[in-house]
């Protein structure tokens, strides 16, 4: 109990923002940990298959797989290297559970920014005034797919990819620029980022976009997993709908 003469409780400058867990340097090494091993793991197994199949739309299904867990691979192994040596755990990265009713809107809220991403997509493609080729898919629609194949597709693009990109882009650039800058401006450079990550314009855009939502429901309720849950709705429901047309 206070009295008149007890200073009055006040809250915590910067309370609402998650603990500090990374400094720069360590960004900096997972980073170039990351592209070296993407790179090189990448250049050696194109240059190992067939030169007939040494082509981006010419890829068969299993080295497509491949590639794509060679790139999550390499992403996932520099943090948990990193968290390893600085002894920072997944509850530093997400400190707080979810609730059934904050998964159900993360669920939801991943589902909805479908359509914003597509119509964002289509907006600057029309902006551009030329055709657009996705080379994601090339990835995703290899030669000769099978179901398995597909499956493999499903898992490694709709739930691998989202755990391990956030991770990354929201658990670890994320949460060390929101140590030195406010939501804002931490929300959109780590998703002009993560939306560079992609590589072609119309992609940009849109991942651009779905990177603030992830760091918003992120910066919300305190736990990674709320990002996971929208990107995986995100991915889950395109890779799936696209087999599901073919």
């Amino acid at each position: 109990m206070t009295t008149p003469s007890d200073p009055i409780p006040t809250k915590p400058q910067n309370a609402n923002r998650l603990p500090i867990a990374w400094h720069g340097l360590d960004v900096l090494a997972i980073g170039v940990i990351f592209i070296l091993l993407v790179v090189g793991s990448s250049g050696l197994l194109l240059a190992l298959i067939p030169d007939n199949i040494n082509a981006r739309n010419n890829l068969t299904a299993s080295t497509s797989l491949l590639l794509v867990g060679l790139q999550l691979a390499s992403m996932g192994f520099p943090i948990l290297f990193i968290s390893q040596v600085r002894n920072i755990s997944w509850s530093d990265i997400s400190p707080n559970r979810l609730t059934g009713r904050q998964i159900l809107v993360d669920t939801l809220i991943g589902i909805a920014i479908i359509p914003l991403m597509l119509s964002i997509s289509y907006l600057v493609i029309a902006l551009q005034g030329e055709s657009f080729d996705n080379p994601q898919l090339d990835l995703l629609l290899p030669e000769e797919i099978t179901v398995l194949s597909k499956i493999g597709f499903v898992i490694l693009i709709g739930i691998a990819t989202p755990f391990v990109e956030e991770w990354l882009f929201r658990g670890v650039l994320y949460r060390w620029l929101r140590q030195h800058l406010p939501f804002i401006g931490s929300a959109t450079l780590s998703g002009l980022i993560f939306g560079l990550f992609h590589l072609e314009p119309p992609l940009i855009v849109a991942t651009t976009a779905l990177g603030v939502v992830c760091a918003w429901v992120y910066e919300r309720t305190g736990s990674i997993w709320s990002a996971i849950i929208v990107h995986m709705m995100n991915n889950l429901l395109q890779v799936v709908a696209l087999y599901l047309t073919l």
